[in-house]
């Protein structure tokens, strides 16, 4: 829908006084949702947060202005987040969080652990009076499957990942992705303690750790009798193509290639490896593998988009093999936009030499 991604370009220019004129011009935006299951509102509140003021910009006044047009803040999002939950993880003000709570928006219990656990650093106290008071939350999870263990594993919450144990929570538990407690573990100080308490690792899971320690011998073992896992990947990071070619293991690339390995698998986000190379050598590889130079991500982004967003040193090769200089992602953006944007050191110069291939603006496409 071409004028939910306009309003979200609106939100990402952080002019949210236009975002709501945006939306009284076009009210179905207030209902529509996206692949994500968010609303436009949804966004707002998610990233109404400016760092570098240390401000909420989303406000009261534009808040009220959506609520007389007839926004429901009590519509949640696909994965059952309620607005109160998306704006304070979005880092909103007192104000903003008091007009929601005015509106009758309230979080579940489960979220009011999940952001203890996200947003304190010393969240024991809190969740321990939650779980006295609400014993099922331990054997709770969300719409993704994640119960409190896996958010408080991966929050680094120690003494909450112990308390939660004591009580009996499932340290096998599975998200619906088949992301499992140990696997959001990795180094962290703790992870004996759920080794200890008998928590494994999907299949998986293993054999991304295995993959990671560089080891050929090993993987051929490991792999016997389990060739199939070569083409599946990590529950959350995806195809294991693109997660070794983000960590820039060569070695690992042109394994998982030669076994046959799809050059052009996709993740969740809809990125295939070559979206998450930033070297000139692993994106060599894909391109002498045939990967397409131009493929799109769910929100538009093509490799090239990847690449100056990472300040890559593959930029150029992109472009050589072929990369739509003018693509535009969802939002309007193109390559040309990101690199003015990102300001990486020399993008002034990289600039002029894109604009001499032809390439504009999204802004006056």
């Amino acid at each position: 829908m071409k004028v939910f991604h306009e309003a979200l370009s609106l939100i990402k220019r952080r002019l949210f006084s236009e975002l709501v004129k945006y939306i009284k011009k076009y009210p179905c935006l207030l209902f529509h949702r996206d692949e994500s299951g968010f609303t436009i509102w949804h966004y707002g509140l998610k990233y109404g947060y400016d760092a570098y003021k240390n401000d909420y910009l989303f406000n009261v006044k534009h808040l009220e202005t959506l609520k007389k047009s007839g926004c429901n803040f009590n519509m949640k999002s696909r994965f059952g987040e309620s607005s109160l939950f998306i704006a304070i993880k979005g880092g909103a003000n007192e104000s903003v969080r008091h007009f929601l709570i005015t509106c009758n928006v309230q979080m579940s219990i489960f979220e009011q652990a999940r952001i203890t656990i996200e947003k304190e650093e010393n969240a024991i106290d809190m969740i321990t009076s939650l779980v006295e008071a609400h014993p099922h939350l331990i054997f709770e999870h969300d719409l993704e499957g994640y119960t409190l263990l896996h958010y408080a594993t991966y929050s680094f919450q120690e003494k909450v990942v112990e308390y939660l144990l004591s009580k009996g929570a499932d340290c096998n538990a599975l998200t619906y992705m088949n992301a499992s407690v140990l696997g959001l573990s990795q180094g962290r100080t703790y992870r004996d303690k759920l080794l200890d308490a008998g928590a494994k690792l999907t299949m998986e899971e293993t054999f991304g750790e295995i993959i990671e320690k560089e080891d050929l011998i090993t993987i051929k073992e490991f792999l016997k009798g389990k060739e199939y896992l070569i083409h599946t990947g990590h529950p959350i990071l995806g195809p294991w193509l693109g997660v070794v070619a983000s960590k820039n293991k060569l070695w690992a690339c042109d394994y998982l290639l030669k076994n046959g390995v799809y050059i052009d698998a996709e993740d969740n986000c809809g990125e295939t490896a070559l979206h998450k190379a930033y070297s000139r050598e692993i994106t060599e590889l894909f391109l002498r593998n045939k990967a397409d130079v131009n493929a799109k991500s769910k929100k538009g982004y093509t490799a090239l988009h990847c690449a100056i967003c990472k300040d890559g040193e593959n930029i150029m090769l992109l472009l050589e093999a072929g990369a739509d200089i003018n693509a535009r992602t969802n939002e309007g953006e193109t390559p040309l936009d990101l690199i003015n944007e990102m300001k990486f050191l020399g993008y002034k110069k990289m600039a002029m030499e894109f604009k001499k291939r032809g390439a504009v603006s999204g802004q006056t496409m």
